[in-house]
């Protein structure tokens, strides 16, 4: 019965990469972003610039790919509507936005003519952009954290926090019938304390 209940469940609810919606928020924002990395290269004009805006274009990917990854994937699971979001922004638009196969292109080429300059530029725009995504996932980090405001974490003193259940097993920590109860050795103000003093 509960594997069947566990099948049935699945069925209604497939994993993201086999719902047909996920597919189209993949293919839409991967035309938007092919669309915006055709821009930059266009507004780089000339040959020896394209080398620059690939490198521009890879590095803001980077950043914007390490701050979406870090934001929507922690608020994304289980609210389809994020999911889908997250893949479109994500893997759709700065999945194309961002270029490997225009990067390696560029070394070739530039190993034909100088193979120093085609090394520290192939290393440096692989460390500068995990240096970027590092960044972004921290911007995230620091932007999550804002938004549930202070006081999230805290000690244990004070009432607890409004909807938050009560302990249930608190009454089972009662005074029973089997405890030992010290006495505060301070309250001894009582009658037969008066008259021992007398």
């Amino acid at each position: 019965m509960t594997a069947a209940t566990h099948d049935g469940a699945a069925d209604r609810h497939p994993p993201a990469y086999l719902r047909p919606g996920s597919w189209a928020a993949v293919g839409i924002g991967g035309t938007l972003g092919t669309l915006a990395r055709h821009g930059v290269d266009t507004l780089a004009g000339a040959a020896d610039a394209l080398t620059w805006s690939t490198a521009a274009v890879n590095l803001l990917g980077a950043f914007l790919l390490g701050l979406v990854l870090e934001i929507g994937t922690r608020r994304a699971t289980g609210h389809r509507a994020r999911e889908v979001a997250l893949l479109l922004a994500g893997t759709g638009f700065l999945g194309a936005f961002t270029t490997y196969s225009t990067f390696a292109v560029q070394i070739v080429t530039l190993l034909e003519r100088d193979a120093r300059a085609a090394l520290g530029y192939g290393v440096g725009l692989v460390l500068c952009g995990l240096l970027a995504a590092g960044c972004g996932v921290l911007l995230g980090t620091r932007l999550r954290r804002g938004r549930s405001g202070p006081g999230v974490t805290g000690g244990t003193s004070g009432p607890p926090a409004a909807g938050r259940p009560l302990d249930p097993h608190a009454a089972d920590r009662r005074v029973g019938p089997h405890t030992t109860v010290t006495p505060d050795p301070r309250a001894t103000d009582g009658p037969a304390d008066d008259g021992a003093r007398r």
